[in-house]
């Protein structure tokens, strides 16, 4: 897959891991319990396919500059560079080389963009707000989503015909409040002992003697309990159904760099490194405990050092060693 083609396909949050649903062979697939962990980056879900008719997703080996780039807990992809870092893009789902053992599906392979001996350099930015967004016709307020992503890459010389170097930079930022979110919880007139509405007797759970119409004294209420119910909303009267808002922040910055070295006309050498840092920060609503929830904060690293020796005009020798990462902080 050439760059043009993966600058020109619409990638839904610029990952390149979708163009694996191109190959004729391949079916999407939700993934397990094994692969689709919490641990597992979200992005990652898009290399969720299944190769060769029945290899599940994490017999996919993903491989950037020549190493592996996969998370080793669940054997799916870590994070690839954005579109306009990758020079190369390739999935291969059969007959592959016998280099690539110990997989039963695919093979993914990705290569970073170099520098050349003239400056290139691309500057984007992708806008998605609920201000330029049609309103949905039953909607009853409007759409709260702020989604930006942008960024650059340039490359040049160092040395001409030498050196050269690359780095591409990309953030994306997402803001949602939504209201869809239901919980369930007592109705005001079990707050205050009223449980005629349960047709199951109450009983008192140390002495076993029934509550007459199953009202229950608050005072048996525990003083912990309520002060945790203090700071939920208030159930409906039918149900308890509670209806709240809450809010979605997501924060992606990565950064790409590549150096490329030519010693003589037999010798070249590149190192590249990928930096990902993915930020959920959770967004709480003080007057209301069920809007708290985790923070959770992903970093992805990939590096890779690369060398090729031309032996003779007809025979090369490569060399490579890479290093990967993926690393999530979960705070409750």
């Amino acid at each position: 897959i050439t760059p043009q083609f993966t600058e020109d396909i619409p990638l839904n949050g610029r990952n390149v891991l979708q163009l694996m649903a191109l190959a004729p062979d391949t079916s999407e697939h939700v993934g397990d319990n094994y692969s689709n962990q919490e641990a597992t980056r979200p992005e990652s879900g898009a290399g969720f396919v299944t190769a060769s008719g029945e290899a599940r997703e994490n017999s996919t080996a993903f491989f950037l500059d020549g190493g592996l780039n996969e998370d080793t807990y669940t054997n799916v992809a870590n994070v690839f560079p954005n579109p306009d870092a990758i020079q190369e893009f390739t999935f291969e789902t059969n007959s592959y080389s016998a280099k690539y053992g110990g997989r039963g599906g695919g093979v993914v392979n990705a290569v970073t963009r170099s520098g050349t001996n003239q400056l290139h350099g691309t500057a984007y930015e992708y806008l998605r707000n609920g201000s330029f967004n049609a309103s949905n016709y039953f909607s009853t307020s409007p759409d709260t989503l702020k989604r930006n992503q942008f960024g650059f890459s340039v490359g040049g010389p160092i040395q001409k015909n030498k050196t050269f170097a690359f780095l591409a930079y990309q953030r994306t930022t997402f803001r949602y409040g939504t209201t869809s979110n239901v919980a369930y919880g007592p109705t005001p007139a079990e707050l205050s002992g009223d449980w005629s509405a349960i047709p199951q007797q109450i009983s008192n759970p140390f002495t076993g003697v029934p509550y007459a119409n199953n009202q229950i004294p608050t005072s048996s209420y525990d003083p912990i309990s309520l002060k945790l119910l203090s700071l939920v909303p208030t159930g409906s009267a039918n149900d308890g159904r509670i209806l709240y808002n809450s809010r979605q922040l997501q924060n992606d910055n990565q950064w790409v760099g590549r150096i490329d070295r030519n010693f003589g006309d037999k010798l070249t050498l590149y190192g590249s490194y990928l930096w990902d840092g993915l930020d959920f920060p959770n967004t709480p609503d003080p007057s209301n405990i069920l809007t708290g929830g985790p923070d959770k904060k992903w970093r992805s690293q990939h590096v890779a050092i690369n060398a090729a020796y031309r032996l003779t005009n007809n025979l090369l020798t490569t060399l490579t060693a890479a290093y990967s990462r993926a690393l999530i902080n979960y705070t409750g």
